[in-house]
């Protein structure tokens, strides 16, 4: 077998030059049976055009392993639906995800979380609210970074009540606020220009033991 880290080096520097013929050349060695640990060998060839946002190589990677005896697993979905959001292809990317169960893998939280992230930047919270109930009801929990990520996408959607709404429903379900929760609608009440309330909010926070940098608003 080859060197993990020599074949991971090597592929990342001709992918970084363009050298897609001889990279194809380095990824076909792993056709040969005799190779142990396959799938970290593969996954080294989904991150380095993942780096290289080479996102429909990624996808001819990921094709090959399906059809071979070394078929992806979650760290490689994980990977493509990554490239995909950075390349602007997010319902690909959710589709791609709830696929996933017919393939008998599970998404894990990261990447609902890369998901929900990426459409709240985009505004489209219809989707994300509907990524976010099929989490609570398949699973996997949502920890303090999706809730972050949902509070945000409201925030930025103008929807302060329903922001507000969500961080009393992840505080009654155990889930407690971050320093990063907080300053999240302090910043925003400071965008729309309400100074007064973010500096009200500054210090409620702050009673409550919550750490927060004047430089929050």
């Amino acid at each position: 077998s080859p060197n993990p880290k020599v074949y991971d080096a090597a592929l990342t520097c001709l992918i970084k030059t363009s050298d897609y013929e001889r990279a194809e050349k380095l990824i076909r060695l792993l056709y040969d049976e005799s190779i142990e640990g396959k799938i970290d060998y593969f996954n080294s060839a989904v991150a380095a055009y993942a780096r290289s946002n080479e996102t429909e190589f990624v996808q001819k990677v990921i094709e090959d392993m399906e059809k071979s005896d070394c078929p992806p697993n979650v760290q490689t979905y994980k990977m493509f639906l990554k490239s995909l959001c950075k390349s602007n292809q997010i319902d690909k990317a959710v589709k791609c995800c709830e696929e996933l169960h017919e393939k008998g893998l599970n998404p894990d939280a990261d990447m609902y979380n890369t998901l929900i992230s990426y459409l709240c930047q985009e505004q489209k919270m219809d989707e994300a609210v509907r990524l976010f109930l099929k989490m609570k009801s398949n699973g996997p929990k949502a920890d303090i970074t999706t809730h972050n990520c949902m509070i945000k996408g409201y925030l930025l959607s103008g929807q302060y009540d329903k922001a507000t709404q969500h961080l009393e429903e992840m505080e009654a379900a155990g889930c407690v606020p971050t320093t990063e929760t907080k300053a999240l609608f302090i910043m925003n009440r400071c965008k729309v220009n309400e100074v007064e309330k973010a500096m009200e909010e500054f210090k409620i926070a702050s009673e409550k033991g919550v750490k927060l940098s004047p430089d929050s608003c």
